[in-house]
């Protein structure tokens, strides 16, 4: 096990952003023994550097400047948690273009530009995970790469935990005996890639 953190950036400061920055600053030893590596937050991309936040950073730590997070070779992993769609694109390309792996939550994003993303990551050699974009965080993406190819599913709990439309896909998915060609499908389109 490495003692060398994992340093991490989160462009975003909203609601999403201040939770997870708050999880990696007051949660961090718990983090590091499950992670196997401490994980520390190194800097937060906000629009506005004037507006009130609900938590307090260290000195620095705060930028309105992308460049800070995309020209820092330091940095390891991005937490992209900006909402909508272009400016979320834009920064989401830079950022994989830099060098970096990116964690996002923004389903708008995936919908609509998710196959131009994917791609790059796919070339550039970074990784998007954006299991917090889908069931409303539940890990069912890690479950599914997992498990799902291995072993058949035997039941999902607690259906009201997961959003309506993905209710529907995964009830569909477990009425059919289509599972495998639908993950070998998108394989093929790029939406999915197992590990």
């Amino acid at each position: 096990m490495s003692n060398e953190p994992i340093r991490i950036a989160i462009v975003g400061l909203g609601t999403v952003g201040t939770g997870v920055a708050k999880i990696l600053t007051e949660q961090n030893q718990r983090i590091a023994q499950q992670v196997g590596r401490p994980l520390q937050l190194v800097k937060a991309v906000v629009r506005d550097l004037s507006k009130p936040r609900d938590i307090e950073l260290p000195s620095g730590m705060i930028t309105d400047q992308l460049s800070e997070v995309v020209d820092n070779d330091s940095i390891d992993i991005v937490a992209q948690l900006i909402g909508g769609t272009d400016i979320a694109r834009t920064t989401m390309l830079q950022l994989l273009e830099s060098g970096k792996d990116v964690v996002t939550a923004n389903k708008a994003l995936l919908a609509e530009h998710g196959q131009q993303v994917f791609s790059a990551a796919r070339e550039l050699g970074r990784s998007i995970a954006f299991e917090a974009a889908v069931a409303g965080g539940i890990p069912i993406i890690t479950i599914s790469k997992s498990n799902l190819l291995s072993q058949p599913i035997l039941i999902i709990a607690d259906y009201k935990a997961i959003p309506i439309h993905i209710q529907l896909i995964i009830r569909h998915l477990l009425s059919k005996t289509i599972v495998l060609q639908t993950i070998t499908k998108l394989c093929r389109i790029g939406v999915y890639r197992p590990i």
